[in-house]
């Protein structure tokens, strides 16, 4: 009997062994995963940041435009809205 009993343990040790060389792999993949989704995280708030900081100079360097020169930015505000609603207006009478 003490034969067999030493051959089931080992068969249970090896088994345990087996399942815990499983957890590992998927320990290191989960590890894995997160730590690209950090990395991904941290490149996106990067990007993000610097999009902001291009908007708040280009806010800046608009307001400063329109400052120094309202009469030219009123006219290219007309101007623009005149073609955009010429546009419209095309568009709406060439359907068919």
């Amino acid at each position: 009997m003490e034969h067999n009993e030493k051959i089931t343990l080992l068969g249970k040790a090896t088994h345990v062994g087996t399942h815990l060389a499983e957890v590992g792999d998927k320990t290191a993949w989960l590890k894995a995963a997160a730590s690209r989704a950090v990395e991904d995280a941290v490149t996106k708030a990067k990007r993000f940041a610097k999009r902001s900081r291009y908007a708040a100079e280009d806010a800046e360097d608009t307001a400063h435009r329109i400052k120094h020169r309202p009469l030219r930015s009123l006219g290219l505000g007309v101007m623009a809205r005149l073609g955009t609603d010429a546009l419209a207006v095309w568009l709406a009478s060439h359907k068919e």
